[in-house]
Formats: C-alpha cells, structure tokens, sequence
C-alpha cells in the first residue's frame, strides 16, 4: 500500500508545481509518479497477465511520456511545427487512470489472496 500513498503524494506534488511554474521539478515528481506506477503494474500485472501489462503500460504509461517527448522537441526545436499543448492533458489524465487501474486490481489481488 505504501507505493499507492508515494504515488498519491508524488503525483499531488507534481500537479502543485506545475501549476506554480516549477516546470522542472514537477517534471522530476511526475517521472518518479510513472515510475511507480509502471512498479506497482509490474507487481500485478506481469506475473500472471504479460499481455494486460504491455497493453496497459504502453497506453497508459509510455503513450503519454512519448507526447511528452514529443512535445519538448518541438518547442525546442520546432520539428513538428503544430500544437502539442494537449499532450499535457493526456500525460496527467492517464496518469491518474493508471493509478485508478493500478488500485483495483491491486486490491482485487489482495481480496483474492
């Protein structure tokens, strides 16, 4: 349980910078929030559901971190010359959806036993 409290708090602190402009350090917490997310997937989901994990961790965790990337490319170095600003709603949104999906089952396992 203490992952899900970590993530919880490192996912809050990352919200709270960001929106002071604290870009970079909220990009530190954001990254140790997907960190833990794709820990806490690999502690459920791999052992027994290999193809549920690829699935789950490439939508929910590297989708995102690729527009991510993508959108620091092109405000760096303007490759791709379009507006990228949604790639933020989709890094935080499935960030937490993952963290949702990630509880579930979690505590679905541990009911189960």
């Amino acid at each position: 349980m203490l992952p899900f409290l970590i993530a919880i708090l490192t996912f809050s602190i990352a919200a709270f910078l960001y929106f002071n402009r604290k870009i970079i350090f909220s990009l530190l917490f954001l990254f140790i929030f997907y960190g833990l997310n794709l820990w806490i997937a690999i502690e459920v989901f791999l052992p027994q559901h290999k193809a549920i994990f690829l699935l789950l961790a490439g939508t929910f965790e590297f989708f995102p971190l690729s527009l991510l990337l993508a959108f620091f490319l092109d405000t760096r170095y303007g490759w791709f010359c379009f507006d990228m600003s949604y790639s933020w709603a989709f890094v935080w949104g499935f960030g937490l959806i993952f963290l949702g999906i990630n509880f579930v089952s979690k505590s679905i396992s541990f009911l189960l036993g």
